[in-house]
């Protein structure tokens, strides 16, 4: 059987964020994700993976499994990044 890892990175929900929408999409988009690991479980064998900064504290259901946490922000090395305000919790991978 075919094996895949699908992964997301995953951020706290705060205030800053509710403005593009965050609170509603990364909640539904980890929903849409179980579901599509149980419709393909006959297909495929689907591994369900987050990764967040080290920083943030965030939970998620039982059916992922946890990447080691970001060390850093993109906008620590992207000059460009620097100036953007409010800073953005963009990962440097």
């Amino acid at each position: 059987m075919l094996k895949i890892a699908h992964i997301i990175n995953v951020t706290e929900i705060n205030d800053s964020k509710k403005a593009s929408y965050l609170h509603i999409a990364q909640p539904l988009t980890i929903k849409s994700m179980i579901v599509a690991k149980q419709t393909a479980a006959s297909a495929v064998d689907v591994e369900l993976v987050a990764v967040k900064h080290e920083d943030e504290q965030i939970d998620v259901p039982s059916e992922f499994k946890w990447a080691p946490a970001i060390e850093h922000y993109a906008w620590e090395h992207i000059d460009a990044l620097k100036a953007v305000t409010p800073r953005k919790p963009l990962p440097r991978m």
